[in-house]
């Protein structure tokens, strides 16, 4: 049976078009007025945030007041990038004793009190605070040491991979909420090719590392498709790939040979996720009829 194109017009705008270019705006002024690297990483977290709550919003996708669990989801993107200052210090202590606050948080606020849970909440609580800390703690070097650009695009490529899986598992609800959150990268994206001067990319790392991590943990969990759940962890760790460049042969490339295959393998594990996803639910459509 073949697959529909879940969103519409309206969709796209609202949740994509608009986000993004308010993304790319802020960030592109961040880029023209500030020059000390902490103040740029801190004015585009809260770019891309702002980004993803105004998706979020206007396509009225949870309310102001959260009656479930994952309504929390904006107001942790919001309390990550109050954070910010102390998650881009340049204190180590600093940085991970904050992200760890903010994680365990986030967790807290995230893991819901069913009484159906796979493990005790407790138990899902420091597992999932303990699995974004040590996703970003991999993650975030590579800001130092991967040229901007090419990480810029793979953080927005596997955002969209995050919204396209959860789409495919079955909710187009929060298909439209990584999708808020894919259009926030993409403006990040946007500004860091336009832009020609900086050398050194923002630290938006735990921002996306949350932000996308949360998403596909609520989506899981809320999920009754067949999606393998090894799906739902590709894309938020498909940027580790980009360590498979900096050791061994890959180390070696240089130019536009580096800047394709820092590209080009995060896509690979991003694209296999979504092939064995929409695999998956073509074989249950023509098994259910």
């Amino acid at each position: 049976m073949p697959l529909e194109f879940p969103f519409t017009a309206k969709d796209i705008l609202l949740g994509g078009v608009i986000p993004a270019a308010m993304a790319a705006l802020v960030c592109l002024l961040s880029a023209r007025f500030l020059t000390c690297g902490s103040s740029r990483s801190i004015v585009d977290n809260w770019a891309i945030a702002i980004a993803f709550v105004v998706g979020i919003r206007l396509l009225n996708l949870s309310p102001l007041t959260p009656a479930t669990h994952w309504h929390w989801l904006p107001y942790i993107g919001l309390g990550c990038v109050i954070l910010s200052p102390l998650l881009v210090h340049r204190n180590a202590v600093i940085r991970c004793a904050s992200a760890s606050r903010a994680s365990g948080i986030s967790a807290c606020l995230l893991v819901p009190d069913w009484d159906d849970l796979p493990q005790p909440r407790i138990v899902m609580i420091s597992g999932f605070a303990t699995v974004l800390v040590a996703v970003w703690a991999a993650i975030r070097p590579l800001t130092q040491r991967v040229e901007r650009r090419s990480l810029a695009t793979v953080f927005a490529g596997s955002a969209i991979g995050t919204a396209l899986i959860l789409t495919l598992a079955g909710s187009l609800r929060f298909g439209q909420i990584g999708g808020a959150i894919a259009a926030g990268f993409v403006g990040f994206m946007v500004a860091q090719v336009v832009d020609r001067k900086s050398d050194r990319l923002s630290d938006v790392s735990f921002l996306f590392t949350l932000l996308c991590g949360s998403a596909m943990f609520v989506g899981q969990l809320n999920s009754s498709s067949d999606v393998p759940f090894v799906c739902f962890l590709i894309p938020p760790l498909a940027p580790l790939a980009l360590w498979l460049c900096q050791v061994g042969p890959l180390s070696k490339l240089q130019g536009k040979h580096r800047i394709v295959a820092d590209i080009l393998l995060p896509a690979i594990f991003v694209v296999t996720a979504i092939g064995i996803a929409v695999g998956t639910q073509l074989f249950s459509d023509s098994a259910a009829y």
